[in-house]
C-alpha cells in the first residue's frame, strides 16, 4: 500500500532523547527509508488525487467555482474538443432520423404514433427552426413510405438501431478519451462489441423514457395553464413557459446524467455526476436559445442553399457536444476537487498519455 505524502512508523525521533552511536546511524537510515518512501509514493500516486479534506471541500466551492472552470477548460482543450465535437455533429446527422423513428415505434404503443410525430417535429421546430424540421419530416415520409415486406421491415429496422447506437458508440469513446480509460485489450472483440451496442441500446430507451416524461409534463403544464388563465391571459402564459423551460432543464440534466453515470466505461462517483450534469444541462440550454436566437429566425438559404436546413442541424448539435464534453471535463475536476476518484470498471483499464523522449 502506498501512502501519499505520509509517514511511516519508526521515521520519527522523540525531542531531547539521548542517542548512541548505533542510534544515530539507526535514525539516520530510518530517516533516509522515509524519504525514499515519500518519493515512490509521489512516484506511483494515482492521477485523481485528493486536493480537499472531506467535508472542507463544499464549504469553499463557490470561491473556486472559476477554478473548476479553468480546470475543466485546460483539460477540454487538452483533449482536441473540436475534433470530439465534428465527429459527434457529423454521425448526428445520419443518426437523427433513426432515433426520432425508433423513439416514435417506442412512444406509439402510449399514444398514437400520428401524435407522437407531431410532438416530436414541434420540438425539433421549436429547437431548430421549421425548416430543419421540415427536413427531418420529409426523410421520415421517404423512409414510412417505403413498400417492402416484413422481414425487409424487421432488418431495416434492425439497421436503425445499428445507425443510432453507433452515434452512442461515438460518444462513448469519447467519454472515455476524456476520462483517460479504455476497454482492456484482453476483452474479446464480439464480447465487447456486443456489450458496448447493449448499453447504448439501454440509453436509447432511457431517452424514449425521459421524452415520455417530456410529453407528459408538456400536457400537465398545459393543463394548469388552461385553469390559471382565469388569473388572466398573461400569468397562464408566463407559468407555462417557466414551467415548460424548468422541466426541460431537468430532463436534460438527467439524461447527462445518466450518459455520464452509464455510458462510458469508467465508474463515476454520483456526487460529481450529478453536478457536472447540471451544469452542462445549463449550459446547453442558455446556447440553444441564443443560438435559435441568432440564427433560426435568419435565412441562410442565400448562403448554403438547399443545404442550410443540415447546416442548422450540423451547428447545433456541433455545440451541444462541445459543452457536452466540457461539461464530462468539469464533472472529472469537481470530482478531484472533492476528493473523489473516477475510476475504470472491471472491463477496462486507466491510462495516462506520456511524452516519449527520441533516442539520440
Amino acid at each position: 500500500m502506498v501512502v501519499v505524502g505520509g509517514v511511516r512508523g519508526g521515521c520519527t525521533e522523540k525531542p531531547g532523547a539521548k542517542k548512541g552511536v548505533g542510534d544515530a546511524e539507526t535514525g539516520c537510515y530510518l530517516r533516509n527509508l522515509c524519504s525514499v518512501w515519500q518519493r515512490a509514493g509521489r512516484l506511483y500516486a494515482p492521477p485523481m488525487t485528493k486536493v480537499h479534506q472531506s467535508g472542507h471541500a463544499g464549504r469553499h466551492f463557490f470561491p473556486d467555482f472559476l477554478i473548476l472552470l479553468r480546470r475543466a477548460a485546460r483539460e477540454f482543450a487538452a483533449n482536441d474538443p473540436l475534433r470530439l465535437g465534428a465527429a459527434t455533429a457529423f454521425f448526428t446527422t445520419f443518426a437523427l432520423p433513426p432515433i426520432v423513428i425508433i423513439l416514435i415505434q417506442l412512444l406509439g404503443s402510449l399514444y398514437s404514433r400520428s401524435q407522437v410525430r407531431v410532438l416530436l417535429l414541434t420540438k425539433l421546430s421549436h429547437l431548430l427552426g421549421s425548416s430543419a424540421a421540415g427536413l427531418v419530416e420529409q426523410i421520415l415520409q421517404n423512409v414510412t413510405n417505403i413498400e417492402r415486406s416484413r422481414l425487409v421491415t424487421w432488418l431495416g429496422f434492425g439497421f436503425l438501431v445499428f445507425i443510432a447506437t453507433t452515434l452512442f458508440g461515438v460518444i462513448q469513446n469519447s467519454l472515455n478519451q476524456l476520462w483517460q480509460v479504455r476497454v482492456r485489450r484482453s476483452t474479446g472483440q464480439f464480447r465487447k462489441v456486443l456489450k458496448e451496442r447493449s448499453r447504448s441500446l439501454g440509453l436509447l430507451l432511457a431517452t424514449g423514457l425521459l421524452s415520455m416524461l417530456a410529453f407528459l409534463s408538456d400536457a400537465a403544464l398545459a393543463f394548469l395553464a388552461h385553469y390559471a388563465h382565469d388569473f388572466g391571459a398573461l400569468f397562464s402564459t408566463a407559468l407555462f413557459k417557466i414551467g415548460n423551460q424548468l422541466f426541460s432543464l431537468l430532463i436534460l440534466t438527467a439524461w447527462c446524467g445518466v450518459t455520464f453515470r452509464n455510458l462510458s466505461s469508467a465508474k463515476v462517483p454520483p456526487k460529481a455526476v450529478w453536478r457536472g450534469a447540471l451544469l452542462t444541462a445549463v449550459l446547453i440550454d442558455l446556447g440553444e436559445n441564443v443560438l435559435g436566437f441568432l440564427l433560426v429566425p435568419r435565412n441562410l438559404g442565400p448562403i448554403y442553399g438547399p443545404a442550410s436546413s443540415i447546416v442548422l442541424v450540423l451547428l447545433f448539435v456541433f455545440y451541444s457536444a462541445m459543452i457536452f464534453y466540457f461539461g464530462a471535463c468539469f464533472t472529472k475536476a469537481y470530482a478531484h476537487y472533492v476528493g473523489l476518484d473516477i475510476r475504470p470498471k472491471k472491463s477496462a483499464i486507466r491510462y495516462k498519455l506520456v511524452d516519449v523522449p527520441e533516442e539520440k
